[in-house]
């Protein structure tokens, strides 16, 4: 599948949609594009996930969950842009292919939808001893996740970020990070 933003109704909410897919989507059978979010999370997306395309849209309760929403693009070959340009499962690829299909004008919309599936802005009160305030900014993925090619675009931006791995009991991931307040202040503004 050839994507032409200029042919594109809503290019922001699309190259949006695109990231978030990328952090919190999955694909599914090769055929079908999933995303399963918090509910409230998922109502407050709604409208943005419509001008995108046709969806089914689903709620469930487990016992000892919050509740989930699900969007279930059933489009093969929204599934098959998405295989094509290095989103798939347990994919650790580059971020490369994907931004540079995506105009400069509308990356930002696509960092958006990442930070908004994985990305945390996190402050903490001033340190008594230090009157400091700690502040980070993190992207998270796989532990092998590659990671260079996104960090050169943020670099575009204003932030530096740097690389730190994590293994836990059960699990190994990565994530880029900044700790710089001027940094982050700089990109929240560009984002919002």
């Amino acid at each position: 599948m050839c994507i032409n933003f200029n042919e594109i109704e809503y290019p922001k909410e699309f190259a949006y949609f695109i990231g978030f897919v990328w952090s919190d989507g999955f694909i599914n059978r090769n055929s079908y594009v999933v995303i399963e979010i918090i509910k409230d999370d998922g109502l407050n997306l709604f409208n943005i996930f419509s001008k995108v395309g046709e969806f089914k849209y689903s709620e469930r309760k487990r016992e000892g969950r919050q509740e989930q929403s699900t969007f279930f693009f059933n489009n093969k070959e929204l599934a098959n842009f998405f295989i094509e340009n290095g989103k798939y499962s347990n994919t650790i690829e580059s971020h490369e292919k994907i931004l540079n299909i995506i105009p400069n004008e509308y990356k930002i919309y696509f960092l958006r939808g990442l930070i908004d599936g994985d990305g945390c802005f996190y402050g903490q009160k001033p340190n008594k001893n230090w009157n400091n305030i700690s502040l980070q900014f993190t992207i998270s993925g796989r532990y092998d996740q590659d990671w260079g090619y996104l960090i050169d675009y943020l670099k575009e931006l204003g932030i530096n970020m740097t690389i730190k791995k994590r293994i836990h009991k059960n699990s190994k991931s990565s994530i880029i990070r900044s700790t710089s307040p001027k940094e982050i202040e700089q990109l929240i503004n560009k984002l919002y």
